[in-house]
């Protein structure tokens, strides 16, 4: 069981108005393998409220510090490589 007194991290949610109504937007700071990691997400009510469905969905909007995604360029083609 979670111990409250102890958290992982701390974060705040705000109420917001919009255009279909009324949702959450929210953030939480918590520390993940020995660095710290800001979480923005966004909850909306459920409105296909069912047995076990949950009364609000979150969605994880961003997150960082993000690990950048690694690309790599194609390879360049020499002289020599071009048919003509």
């Amino acid at each position: 069981m979670a111990n409250y007194n102890d958290p992982i991290g701390k974060g705040g949610l705000w109420i917001k108005e919009g255009k279909k109504g009324k949702f959450f937007s929210g953030e939480i700071t918590f520390q993940y393998n020995g660095h710290s990691v800001t979480l923005k997400m966004l909850g909306f009510k459920n409105e296909q409220k069912e047995g076990q469905r949950p009364d609000y969905n979150l969605l994880a909007i961003d997150a960082f510090p993000a690990k950048e995604k690694k690309v790599t360029p194609p390879p360049q083609k020499e002289e020599n490589d071009i048919p003509f």
